[in-house]
């Protein structure tokens, strides 16, 4: 599924090993690819449609293998978080993960507990001059009705003047 010379990235399988998804800069933005499993490989990647943004990259899939958060914007704007659920391929809408974006920051790499009751994910908020800074911000909510409280930094793990970034949750 690798295209030689491109840049790939994220990788993640549903828990059935029916599909990978993954980031790839193929033809030419950045955007979220979902491909099947034929004979033991993965084959024939197709594009997914986040909204209506121009890029889209690091997927994360929750481990019932139908919710998807991904970010991603538009060429000139900076990057929100989205959220889709549905069955692989055909995740259904994509929506904006409004009580985490902001306007002014760019936030991405969204990495969420399976109860979707925690979010950690990279922000630029508190280094909006630097546009290669990220920070490790995480939110938390006492159920899925309600929408995320307040994000905070994990300034323990943030410490850096450089790219920090939630990968996976242990």
């Amino acid at each position: 599924v690798s295209d030689e010379g491109s840049y790939d990235s994220y990788p993640t399988i549903t828990p059935d090993t029916d599909f990978i998804l993954f980031g790839s800069q193929r033809d030419g933005a950045v955007t979220v690819y979902a491909a099947e499993s034929s004979n033991g490989q993965f084959r024939n990647p197709i594009p997914l449609t986040v909204s209506d943004t121009a890029y889209s990259n690091e997927p994360y899939l929750l481990g019932d293998g139908r919710t998807l958060y991904v970010s991603g914007g538009r060429q000139d704007d900076k990057s929100n978080l989205f959220r889709a659920v549905g069955t692989p391929p055909n995740f259904g809408a994509f929506e904006e993960v409004s009580d985490i974006n902001t306007t002014e920051a760019g936030e991405l790499a969204p990495v969420v507990s399976d109860d979707e009751l925690e979010i950690f994910y990279a922000s630029n908020r508190q280094k909006l001059d630097e546009d290669l800074a990220r920070d490790i911000y995480t939110a938390s909510r006492a159920s899925t009705a309600e929408p995320f409280g307040a994000s905070m930094a994990m300034a323990a793990i943030s410490q850096s003047d450089t790219i920090d970034w939630p990968l996976w949750i242990s």
